[in-house]
């Protein structure tokens, strides 16, 4: 159907996939590493230290050291309540400040560093390296000029504009510059710093950010839409879509676009028929006026909206009906929500249903981190399944907003409600904020869902497999891998990295090498029952042939 088979690099797929969320009758036919021409420049900047914080913050921090009321705040500033109230909630929920049972704001420990750091008034000088989006006039900074790519006779044809017409763009100023680090978020290299003064430089180099460029053809509608990913900062990003024009891609790099389409009822024509059925049947009920007042004749219906209170006990009776598995993916958790489900995914995995939980929004990991999501697991470690293996694991991803749910393949959950993070009940005096969530009970809605986890969730295993292999102490990372990719089916990822034990040589690390190989063949085995027989012989095979080659060569070494 398309000629497209040096122009697919499966490596930037696999790398892009958890990103943008195919569905349905969409394909990508191109896929290639490229650059977009950027501005560069670099800068010798004068900054002072202003911990992130807007003018009305900084007081606050400054009222709290000096134990002001929050009435005494409002009149002394005149800034309206709610605004005041508001950022003082925000202040405490980053850990900065607290408020006493008399009313007094007094700082916390990062509250008390972050204001000696303000009193101080720091100033350092640096060198910022950065570059200006030709398009948006958007400028990003850099940790370093490594990022820069040349930009290749190749990438110049893709681009829809010639380099020199994208050179319109006012130069870089002191003014654009402040903003940029006024806009930064805890997540940018700058994060709490103003520009104080700036002398900068821009590059006469025809220089580039590194991009993967993708078209995505619809097989309904026969048209083709670009994606561009940055490689520099791990996302989608639509700004820089502008620079490429889907036809023009084709058309350079003569893509075969197909004349025929794809009826949408022929994608999956036996699932169109069981929905349309089902939903006649919906209709019928509504008309006779037998639904009353109850919800469970929905259920029967294959998409069902549910919202506010009334998702946290659907979430629930989702978990107590599950079988064989939940995976459940969040951006948060907290141990106020966790509470209620302690009991339920517990029991879950005491009736033998496996439990993955992938969370964490942030894009970096670091120690404290992995100890929060150690301390998940610890928190759960009486939830065995009947064999005696753990049946509940948490992966920190890093880097997702989703709030979905997946169980036995057959329910797919998809909405704003943060599972692991909010109670969704009116407890405490707290009110219910509104919320929605899509329950989709098509099976194959819900096993291309389960394909998107696997995505997503593999870089973040072998970043921790990796993390076990400089770490071989660290036994929680390397059984949590082994036990996430035997049960998602991962079995080629787990049986490539069970090799990396072994050492260059082939001996190092034998004895941690004979115990991963048993957590794998007794995982193996609690799984059988959702296994293709033939596969699982397959894959027991093949850790007895390996675990044979040890043998070999342990004696041949004698």
């Amino acid at each position: 159907m398309f000629t497209v088979s040096s122009w697919i690099d499966e490596e930037l797929i696999a790398q892009v996939y958890p990103y943008i969320n195919l569905g349905i009758g969409y394909k990508v036919v191109f896929a290639k590493r490229a650059a977009v021409p950027v501005r560069s420049f670099s800068a010798q900047c004068t900054l002072t230290y202003s911990g992130g914080l807007n003018i009305i913050e900084n007081f606050i921090i400054r009222a709290a050291a000096f134990s002001f009321t929050v009435e005494e705040l409002i009149e002394f500033t005149s800034v309206d309540s709610d605004i005041s109230e508001h950022l003082i909630q925000r202040l405490t929920k980053v850990d900065l400040i607290y408020q006493n049972e008399d009313g007094t704001l007094l700082l916390a420990d990062k509250g008390k560093d972050l204001y000696e750091r303000l009193q101080k008034e720091e100033k350092s000088d640096k060198e910022v390296v950065g570059y200006q989006d030709y398009i948006t006039g958007q400028i990003q900074l850099l940790p370093s000029a490594d990022g820069f790519v040349p930009i290749s006779e190749q990438d110049s044809q893709l681009l829809t504009m010639t380099t020199d017409a994208l050179r319109s763009q006012e130069a870089i100023s002191q003014e654009k510059l402040q903003e940029t680090f006024l806009n930064m978020t805890d997540a940018d290299p700058y994060f709490g710093y103003k520009v104080m003064s700036a002398e900068i430089k821009e590059s006469t180099e025809e220089v580039g950010i590194p991009i993967g460029l993708l078209l995505i053809y619809d097989l309904v509608t026969g048209s083709l839409s670009v994606k561009v990913f940055d490689l520099l900062r791990g996302r989608i990003d639509p700004s820089l879509e502008e620079y490429f024009d889907s036809n023009h891609v084709a058309q350079v790099t003569e893509l075969a676009i197909p004349e025929d389409r794809v009826a949408p009822e022929d994608l999956y024509p036996e699932v169109t028929e069981l929905a349309a059925e089902q939903f006649r049947n919906y209709l019928a009920k509504v008309e006779q006026a037998q639904l009353d007042d109850s919800d469970d004749e929905l259920k029967d219906f294959p998409l069902e909206l549910v919202v506010d209170h009334l998702i946290k006990p659907r979430f629930l009776e989702l978990i107590e009906e599950a079988k064989q598995e939940i995976l459940i993916l969040s951006p948060w958790i907290k141990d106020f929500a966790m509470e209620a489900l302690i009991d339920p995914l517990t029991n879950a995995a005491k009736r033998g249903v496996r439990v993955i939980i992938a969370w964490g929004i942030d894009t970096k990991i670091t120690a404290q981190v992995r100890e929060e999501n150690r301390r998940w697991m610890e928190r759960f470690k009486s939830a065995k399944l009947p064999c005696g293996l753990p049946g509940i694991f948490f992966v920190w991803t890093g880097n997702h907003h989703r709030k979905e749910l997946i169980v036995d393949q057959e329910h797919y959950v998809i909405g704003s409600f943060n599972w692991l993070s909010y109670r969704g009940e009116e407890v405490g005096g707290l009110k219910i904020r509104g919320e929605s969530a899509l329950f989709i009970h098509l099976p194959h809605v819900a096993k291309e869902g389960k394909e998107y986890f696997k995505k997503l969730i593999d870089p973040a295993l072998k970043r921790d497999w990796k993390y076990y292999l400089n770490n071989l102490d660290a036994q929680l990372e390397r059984n949590t891998c082994i036990s996430a990719w035997v049960h998602l089916g991962m079995y080629d990822r787990a049986l490539r990295s069970l090799k990396t034990l072994r050492g260059p040589s082939g001996q190092e690390h034998q004895v941690l090498a004979n115990q991963a190989w048993q957590l794998m063949e007794e995982t193996l085995e609690a799984n059988r029952s959702v296994v293709d027989p033939k596969e699982f012989e397959s894959i027991l095979k093949e850790i007895v042939q390996m675990r044979q080659t040890v043998v070999v060569e342990e004696s041949e070494s004698r």
